[in-house]
């Protein structure tokens, strides 16, 4: 098994690489483009992510099977992967040529557009449609570098594909100020990396095949997990994107703007959440195996208080310097329109990135029917209310209803999970794992915050803001377990001598 400490490093760095890319490019194409046209390009993104409905459960699923294909020449590896690829590229032919059809309908009749022409906005749902079905087959190739472990080469792919789209779009935005010349890119790029992700799975399992082809063993063999992944992945979908398309539906497109322009930033809080959680996936999904309880618990506590001391940092620094950060990165104006809702939505994504521990741990285990049961018991009320708060407070209500899901979620779900799988309790979880993170966060920027209105020139939230972040990170790493200290303390070392353990 590859080591957890090299998957997480390389993680790292194609996360914080693509974190970097995404605040440089969005400002700029909010400006290009105009807030209005940012959010179809917002709106096209929340549908990419709804479609995820139809993947069958079987990116996750794929993870799974692969790490623990113990078969040299991985034969039941490769069934899978072809009979996988040959129904995402089914999905992705038909969902491209429906979009292709409803392009019209949604641009007149969906969409309150105020200043782009609507033959404009259909022409170009039209080429999004196009870089949707490109995009789509692309999971399988991923989950499939994924399962293998091989985080150095997929975080390498990330890079660069990262790294073409957003430095390329912006040399194509800043040469053409083009909507359409931007979309094109989009769609080479999707092209391009889609051919080369292909490439590096046929390298990595030989005699992999193109042909398409469904196994019926393969299926009768994995479906009952991925109908449940299905299922939890069309109900997380409903959650994480049914703001924007209420937003999209309810209020005019210069609103999905601001809010997306908020969103995109407090969602590279998960940033974390994806370079430690990948990886631990595998890892956990090896570990559940040797039904050894205390060692389970030992690991897994460590991991999740990791998480949470890296992401907590991030979070109360958009929690409570929300205005002025989103000032510098997207302009007054979305400022002005995004900054309440953006502090609501970093408290969620705090809360949320946190509790993903425990979802990664219930699919690694296989326990994937207690993140149904939870979704489920909260569906019918979550969408009404959201409903209400977006009519009622606009985005900010939007990034409220957030907030109440993940509360939702810390008081079902992770009692859930402690007893079922791991024979703990919630407050061990919260007294080890995120109170202590939390508190401390609240204390030092809630202090720093109270401070900064004494000060009146220009950047004094900024020092104000870096003071807070360091004295959070070096009080926090007193609240980590002695050997998570220990791993942080030495990592450096290891990564320069590539001796991971």
């Amino acid at each position: 098994m590859k080591s957890i400490a090299r998957n997480i490093t390389a993680n790292a760095f194609g996360s914080i690489w693509l974190v970097v890319l995404n605040l440089i490019a969005i400002p700029l194409q909010i400006r290009i483009l105009g807030t209005e046209a940012y959010g179809l390009i917002g709106f096209i993104t929340t549908m990419q992510v709804i479609l995820v409905v139809f993947d069958l459960g079987l990116p996750a699923t794929v993870i799974r099977e692969v790490a623990l294909d113990r078969d040299e020449k991985r034969r039941f590896s490769r069934a899978l992967i072809q009979t996988c690829s040959t129904l995402y590229w089914l999905v992705a032919l038909v969902v491209g040529v429906l979009f292709i059809l409803a392009s019209d309908w949604i641009a007149n009749h969906w969409l309150h557009v105020e200043t782009i022409p609507i033959s404009v906005v259909a022409q170009a749902l039209r080429l999004l449609a196009v870089y949707i079905a490109f995009v789509w087959p692309l999971n399988i190739y991923v989950s499939t570098i994924t399962g293998l472990q091989q985080f150095d080469i997929l975080n390498l792919l990330r890079i660069m594909n990262a790294t073409s789209v957003q430095l390329g779009g912006i040399a194509i935005l800043l040469l053409t100020r083009d909507l359409y010349a931007f979309i094109g890119w989009l769609v080479l790029n999707a092209i391009v990396f889609l051919i080369v992700n292909m490439r590096v799975c046929f390298r990595l399992l030989p005699g992999l095949s193109l042909m398409p082809h469904i196994s019926g063993e393969v299926i009768k063999r994995v479906w009952k997990f991925s109908f449940d992944l299905n299922l939890i992945s069309t109900l997380t979908i409903i959650y994480l994107q049914a703001d924007r398309l209420l937003i999209s539906a309810l209020l005019p497109l210069r609103m999905l703007g601001y809010y997306n322009a908020a969103y995109n930033l407090s969602r590279q809080i998960g940033s974390a959440q994806d370079f430690i959680n990948t990886p631990m996936m595998p890892a956990l999904s090896a570990k559940t195996t040797t039904k050894d309880t205390v060692a389970l618990n030992d690991f897994y506590v460590r991991y999740a208080q990791f998480l949470v001391y890296v992401i907590a940092l991030p979070s109360f620094i958009l929690i409570f310097f929300s205005y002025e950060i989103l000032s510098v990165w997207a302009g007054h104006n979305n400022a002005v329109g995004g900054a309440s809702a953006m502090s609501l939505l970093a408290l969620g994504f705090l809360l949320n990135t946190s509790m993903s521990t425990n979802y990664t741990l219930s699919i690694a285990s296989g326990h994937t029917r207690i993140i149904v049961l939870v979704n489920v018991g909260a569906l019918l009320i979550y969408i009404p209310l959201l409903f209400y708060l977006i009519n009622a407070y606009g985005i900010t209500g939007a990034a409220l209803g957030w907030i109440i899901l993940n509360v939702y979620y810390l008081i079902v779900f992770v009692p859930f999970t402690q007893r079922r799988i791991l024979g703990s309790t919630a407050m061990v979880w919260l007294r080890h794992i995120l109170l202590p993170f939390t508190l401390l966060g609240i204390s030092v920027f809630g202090i720093g915050w109270l401070i900064q209105q004494r000060f009146t020139f220009e950047w004094a939230w900024l020092a104000n803001c870096i003071s807070c972040a360091l004295v959070y990170t070096v009080v926090g790493f007193f609240f980590l377990a002695p050997s998570v200290r220990q791993q942080i303390i030495t990592m450096p070392g290891r990564i320069l001598s590539r001796n991971f353990t």
